[in-house]
C-alpha cells in the first residue's frame, strides 16, 4: 500500500490520499484513501479521485479528469478534463469524452456516450446506449431515454423527458418540462416572436401541445392562440406566432401522425 498523505481535494476538502500505482507500475492518480478502486483500473497521474468514489474493473481515467464521490461502472472511459460530480453514477462501458461535466446525482446508463464539452445537469438521467452530442446541454433533472440521440449543440431544458429511441438533431432547443414520447411527432421552431423564444410542438395521443419559452408550461393550440390574442393582439409578435402555429398544424408529418393515432384509437374513445 503506498504511503498516505494529506491532500486538499478541490482546494478546500482536506483528506488522506495516496498516489495509486497503475496496473503497469506507472504512477497513477491522487486517490482519496476511502475510495475503492479495482486493481485493473488505469488512472492517469494527473487525474484526481475524491474520497468515497467507487471505480470498477477496466475503467480508464485520463489526464486532468476529476471524479467526485461517484460510482464508475466496469469498462467505463472518462476522458481528459472530464468532471464527474458527487453521488453521480456512470454505467458500465459508458464513454465520457473530454471536458464533459456530469452534475451531482446525475446518472449515465450502460454503453451511453457523452461527447466532448457536453454538460449533464444535476440529477439528470441518461439512458443506456443513449448518445449526447458535442457541446450539448442537458438540464437539471431532465430524463433522456435509452438509445435516444441528442445532436451537437442541442439544449434540453430542465425536467424535460425525452423518450427511448427519440432522435433530436443538432442545435435544437427543447424547452423546460417538455415531454416527447418514443412514438410522438414533434417539431422544434425558433427563434420566434419578439422574445426570440423557441417553441416545441408535440403531437401525441393527447393531441397537439406546445411548450413556449422559459418553462411557461404546456398549452393546447386554442389556449395558446387565446393567450396570444390577450397579451399580443394585433401586434407583429402575434402575427409571427400565428404563422408558426399554422405551419405546424399544416405539416404533412403531423397530419399523418394524428391520422394514424386516430385510426388506432379504440371505438368510443376520443381520437388523437
Amino acid at each position: 500500500m503506498p504511503e498516505s498523505f494529506r491532500h486538499r481535494f478541490g482546494g478546500f476538502h482536506e483528506a488522506d490520499a495516496v498516489r495509486r500505482p497503475n496496473p503497469d507500475g506507472s504512477p497513477g492518480a491522487i486517490v482519496g484513501c476511502s475510495a475503492r478502486v479495482h486493481p485493473t483500473a488505469y488512472l492517469d497521474a494527473r487525474a484526481t479521485v475524491w474520497p468515497g468514489a467507487v471505480i470498477g474493473a477496466d475503467v480508464i481515467v485520463n489526464e486532468e479528469a476529476c471524479l467526485g464521490e461517484a460510482v464508475i461502472g466496469d469498462g467505463a472511459r472518462i476522458r481528459s478534463g472530464a468532471v464527474v460530480g458527487f453521488c453521480a453514477g456512470i454505467g458500465e462501458k459508458a464513454e465520457i469524452e473530454a471536458r464533459v461535466r456530469i452534475g451531482d446525482r446525475a446518472r449515465i446508463g450502460d454503453d451511453a456516450t457523452v461527447r466532448n464539452d457536453a454538460d449533464i445537469g444535476t440529477g439528470a438521467t441518461i439512458g443506456s446506449s443513449a448518445y449526447i452530442g458535442v457541446d450539448a446541454r442537458i438540464g437539471v433533472r431532465a430524463r433522456i431515454g435509452s438509445r435516444a440521440f441528442i445532436g451537437d449543440g442541442t439544449t434540453i431544458g430542465w425536467q424535460a423527458m425525452i423518450g427511448s429511441d427519440v432522435r433530436i438533431g443538432d442545435h435544437c432547443r427543447i424547452d423546460h418540462r417538455v415531454r416527447i414520447g418514443a412514438t410522438d411527432w414533434f417539431l422544434v421552431v425558433g427563434p420566434w416572436g419578439k422574445g426570440s423564444s423557441w417553441a416545441t410542438a408535440v403531437q401525441s395521443k393527447a393531441g397537439l401541445h406546445w411548450w413556449i419559452g422559459a418553462g411557461a408550461g404546456r398549452f393546447d393550440t386554442p389556449t395558446l392562440k387565446a393567450l396570444l390574442a390577450r397579451d399580443h393582439g394585433g401586434t407583429d409578435h402575434e402575427a409571427d406566432c400565428l404563422h408558426v402555429i399554422r405551419m405546424v398544424e399544416d405539416h404533412p408529418g403531423r397530419i399523418q401522425h394524428a391520422a394514424r393515432g386516430a385510426a388506432k384509437a379504440p371505438k368510443g374513445t376520443p381520437g388523437t
